[in-house]
């Protein structure tokens, strides 16, 4: 399987993952922080389990190829693991408080339109792009741009209103661009293993420091109280699935060659499919996602679509 196919598995993976999580966020879980708390303790979990069962798997005999193994790293890479560690939960602390005061198809891919451009700031001293690839760069980031415009502004308070998700969506966006170039930087030197399990250090210790709040701590056990034995398994299976699906983006950055600021820039393949899950949820229940949908909005995303597939085209 190729890294492209790869990708758009785990976007699409992801785009399902990311419409629940804005359902709970909106109607279920009241703080983002106590969200990012779960979703990040879950995270490690998910990950050491992957790790376990490719370890049982090597002991037995079996290849895990281009994995790698778990090893001791020096403590420049340990250094460099934590913050990468610390980048994941800065950054989905943002992405789910911008889920929370936003709406979901205009700040996931606002988020998709301004990671290949901070990714490709820190990375194209060292692997820029050219020709072909450099204008399927370009047309990705315009289509997943055009998806996530906004309407005008019709006064100071609608102003504000937009302005929050937008920072928000921005702090997300710089601190995963920062996390997949640094990630890819273990990967190279380590291995897959080691890129994926020493980073869950650094985010385990950002969970240490907001646990140390007194109310957080409180917010936690409160969290899930009203919530039925459905509503967990719902978002257990989805916590499930949405680390399938960064375990698949990560592979596809750690294999040979593989450009990472183009594979931030095909996330708008992710938000397309964000869209139209969105758009159909919101025709039957309006006030699920609190999505705002018209003619003129239908148009403008049609056609950021038509640029995404496009750019899909040329890199394919």
């Amino acid at each position: 399987m190729s890294w492209l196919q790869i990708v758009l598995i785990a976007y699409f993976i992801l785009s399902i993952t990311n419409l629940v999580d804005k359902i709970f966020l909106s109607t279920i879980v009241a703080k983002s922080v106590v969200y990012m708390l779960w979703v990040n303790v879950l995270s490690v979990v998910v990950v050491l389990g992957f790790v376990l069962v490719a370890i049982l798997y090597q002991a037995s005999g079996g290849e895990i190829g281009s994995l790698g193994a778990l090893t001791w790293m020096t403590p420049w890479f340990i250094g460099v693991a934590v913050l990468a560690g610390i980048f994941f939960t800065l950054a989905i602390y943002f992405l789910y408080s911008g889920l929370q005061s936003g709406e979901a198809s205009r700040v996931v891919p606002l988020i998709g339109g301004s990671i290949p451009v901070f990714t490709y700031c820190m990375t194209f001293w060292y692997a820029p792009l050219d020709g072909r690839t450099l204008l399927a760069f370009v047309i990705l980031i315009s289509g997943t741009v055009l998806i996530s415009l906004m309407p005008s502004a019709t006064g100071i308070a609608r102003a504000r209103r937009d302005a929050k998700p937008v920072f928000y969506a921005l702090g997300s966006s710089l601190s995963f661009a920062a996390l997949f170039v640094v990630t890819q930087y273990i990967f190279y030197a380590h291995g897959f293993i080691n890129g994926v399990v020493w980073p869950r250090l650094g985010a385990a210790i950002a969970i240490a420091v907001v646990l140390a709040k007194p109310e957080v701590q409180r917010a936690l056990r409160e969290s899930f109280s009203g919530i039925s034995g459905k509503q967990r398994a719902v978002w257990f299976t989805n916590q499930g699935f949405n680390a399938v699906g960064f375990l698949g983006q990560l592979y596809a950055i750690s294999l040979p060659g593989v450009s990472v600021a183009l594979v931030t820039a095909l996330l708008g393949v992710q938000y397309s499919f964000v869209l139209i899950f969105a758009t159909l949820l919101s025709l039957r229940m309006p006030t699920l996602l609190h999505e705002k949908v018209s003619s003129r909005t239908i148009i403008q995303k049609i056609c950021a679509i038509i640029l995404i597939a496009f750019g899909l085209y040329l890199v394919s």
